[in-house]
């Protein structure tokens, strides 16, 4: 999925690109208005389809590939708000849990 903020929110360092997320202030739209600052990894190959639509969502390994150092992005940008992730929620329903960082437990068996 493409990694979003709000306008108004303050900027973080992308783990994966290596440079700054713009300034929520710089960014284009109203305050609390969605504004994309990622693109997205993968698109759907049909219109109005479910999730077997989307290729990183059909295999594993591109999973891993893409959305590993997204969800290493997402973590880095909680934890320079000292908000840390010690539970995946849907793993958690299937009563597993996170013996690593998010970005490696994304990347890992259990997840996809």
């Amino acid at each position: 999925k493409p990694f979003w903020i709000r306008a108004g929110q303050s900027p973080c360092w992308g783990i994966a690109s290596m440079q700054r997320l713009p300034h929520p202030g710089d960014l284009e739209g109203a305050a609390g208005q969605w504004v994309e600052v990622r693109a997205p990894l993968s698109q759907p190959t049909a219109l109005q389809g479910d999730w077997r639509v989307y290729p990183h969502l059909s295999s594993k390994d591109l999973w891993k590939t893409l959305m590993g150092p997204r969800a290493s992005e997402f973590e880095a940008f909680l934890g320079e708000r000292n908000i840390w992730v010690f539970e995946c929620p849907i793993c958690k329903q299937s009563g597993h849990g996170m013996r690593c960082d998010f970005g490696g437990h994304i990347r890992g068996m259990g997840h996809f």
